[in-house]
């Protein structure tokens, strides 16, 4: 493998992992600031506003809902009907950021409710942790061990 392949290898790799670390740890530290901070309420749905396809790749709903009398829009990765009273945890100061959950429930339930399901919120930190671990072990064998990433004879 020459020079600038290495090169180029190494930089796409790096870059993958300061985007899987940084997004991580955003969806994380989110998370955790509404389990330690926030505040159960319940919000009625009033109006569903429409289905649109998010950055990655899911269909997130939007709804105007209402809570304590405040009307805003929301939007949420799960489809409710008009009238229906949802669980939200909400940040204290008067935002009118909310996140699906209730206060009990513990952070990858929670994450899965921001990204849409149960399985997604159970495998966010395992899988950044394999990527971590897999590009790290790559970034190594590029810049210490290159005669590893020869093509082998197959036959």
């Amino acid at each position: 493998m020459t020079t600038t392949k290495r090169l180029i290898l190494l930089l796409l790799i790096v870059f993958g992992l300061v985007l899987t670390v940084v997004s991580t740890y955003s969806i994380v530290s989110e998370t955790m600031n509404y389990l330690k901070l926030g505040v159960q309420k319940q919000v009625e749905i009033v109006q569903n506003l429409g289905m649109y396809n998010s950055t990655r790749g899911s269909d997130v709903n939007w709804y105007e809902v209402s809570l304590d009398g405040n009307l805003s829009k929301q939007k949420f990765a799960f489809a409710f009907q008009v009238g229906d009273k949802v669980d939200v945890l909400v940040l204290p100061g008067g935002s009118d950021d909310m996140m699906l959950g209730r206060a009990n429930d513990n952070i990858f339930v929670l994450m899965g409710n921001r990204l849409g399901g149960l399985y997604l919120g159970f495998s966010v930190i395992p899988f950044a942790l394999f990527i971590v671990f897999v590009g790290s072990q790559t970034i190594w064998d590029i810049l210490f061990n290159p005669l590893k990433l020869k093509k082998k004879k197959r036959w």
